[in-house]
């Protein structure tokens, strides 16, 4: 059996156990059972440098020592109230500092959808948490951008309309000399996300 095969039947026996004792402890409130989570820590491949452990060796006057770099994966099982179970990922890379976090569902998918719309009317509505699931449709209405299901998320909204520009905008010159009427209309969604 590979390895993420491993982790994931391991976070699926885990959500089990959850069920079975009713995602409580006993005697203890839910600050503290929220503080007696346990983030599992995993090392790593990294997707961007494709580097598992690189070590650097320093010679000191009395030692060599090791300085290892590597890409480290934190694991948090954690249940969302009136949503499901959901394992928050996150990753980063010692070596080339690259960063990443998603959301999986870890339990069963409940049987209806919910809509959630909200208004931005403030800066301060930017920072408002998400959690999108990877079923989850988004869209923001006054630019016309639709964001199909996919890789789950926890962010704020800033957060998640800055990897949208971020992800257009790396591609946009390929697209000005393959498909130039497609290059114009993103060139006007994207400054609509730049303001």
């Amino acid at each position: 059996m590979s390895m993420a095969q491993d982790l994931f039947a391991d976070m699926g026996r885990k959500v089990e156990e959850m069920r079975a004792n009713g995602d409580r402890t006993e005697g203890v409130d839910d600050d503290e059972e929220a503080d007696s989570r346990v983030v599992d820590e995993i090392e790593s491949l990294c997707m961007n440098c494709h580097e598992d452990v690189s070590c650097t060796f320093h010679k000191t006057l009395d030692a060599t020592d090791i300085l290892c770099a590597k890409g480290i994966t934190k694991l948090l099982l954690t249940r969302i109230p009136f949503f499901r179970e959901i394992v928050i990922m996150s990753f980063y890379c010692d070596h080339c500092h690259f960063k990443n976090s998603e959301i999986q569902s870890a339990g069963e998918i409940q049987q209806r959808g919910s809509k959630y719309t909200l208004k931005l009317d403030s800066d301060a509505d930017f920072e408002r948490q998400v959690v999108k699931s990877d079923g989850c449709l988004f869209r923001v209405e006054d630019i016309d951008l639709e964001i199909p299901p996919g890789r789950g998320q926890y962010s704020n909204v800033e957060g998640i309309l800055r990897m949208v520009l971020s992800d257009l905008e790396s591609h946009q010159e390929d697209r000005r000399k393959q498909m130039p009427e497609v290059a114009a209309q993103l060139d006007v969604v994207l400054e609509k996300l730049r303001n």
